[in-house]
Formats: structure tokens, C-alpha cells, sequence
């Protein structure tokens, strides 16, 4: 089982997304890549400090184009064949009204692996 994390912020609420994807890694015996996208302009300062939250996991960050966040999110999903994929959302309560047409719905409308919605402000559950 490999697993991509999703980070959509660069800051101090993606340690709790990289945590669930680290659990979860270890408990398979599986690899784990931390991956954000951004602006391609945006790409080189996004790629320094997500290798510094990351804290030694394998990074890769991505432009994304016109398909968007969720589109490039499923495209490198697909690309390291990743079993599991970990994000988070604005928010999940009420669940319905936060999360439909978030880049968190569209990934898994979208893409082949199953999804792991972590909520920052309680963690893995």
C-alpha cells in the first residue's frame, strides 16, 4: 500500500494530515509521499517548505493546471499507483454543505483510490 497525503496548507495543520498518512504507512509497511499543489510560479518556496513539514518523508509538488487542485491530486495518486489517498477539507460539520464540490469531493468523484478525510481539529477517527 503506498499512500499520498494531500497538504493543502503549508503550515502547522498538515503535521496532523502527515501523521494519519505515517500511521497508516507504517501499519501496511507501505511508502508515503507528501504531495501539494500550487501555482507554477509558487512552485520552488512550496517545495522547500513542504520538504521542512514533511521532516523526511518523500515530497513532490505539482502545478496544477486547469483541471485544478483535485485533478492534479488524482493524477499523481494514479501516477505512484497509491493505494490510499489522506486531505483534509474546509470542514466537516455540517459534512454536506462543506464538503460537496471541495477538491476533497472532486478527488473522490474522480480518482481510483479510496480517500481518508482527516479533519485537523480531530484527527484520525
Amino acid at each position: 500500500m503506498h499512500v499520498l497525503v494531500a497538504i493543502d496548507e503549508l503550515d502547522p495543520t498538515a503535521q496532523q494530515h502527515l501523521e494519519a498518512g505515517r500511521q497508516l504507512a507504517q501499519a501496511f509497511g507501505s511508502g508515503l509521499l507528501a504531495f501539494h499543489t500550487c501555482a507554477a510560479r509558487d512552485q520552488a518556496a512550496a517545495t522547500r517548505d513542504l520538504t521542512a513539514l514533511a521532516g523526511g518523508v518523500e515530497v513532490e509538488v505539482a502545478p496544477y493546471g486547469e483541471g485544478g487542485r483535485a485533478a492534479a491530486i488524482v493524477e499523481a495518486a494514479e501516477r505512484h499507483r497509491c493505494d490510499l489517498v489522506v486531505m483534509g477539507t474546509q470542514g466537516l460539520d455540517p459534512i454536506v454543505s462543506r464538503f460537496l464540490d471541495s477538491p476533497a469531493h472532486k478527488v473522490l468523484e474522480a480518482g481510483r483510490s479510496p480517500v481518508l478525510i482527516v479533519h485537523a481539529a480531530r484527527g484520525l477517527r
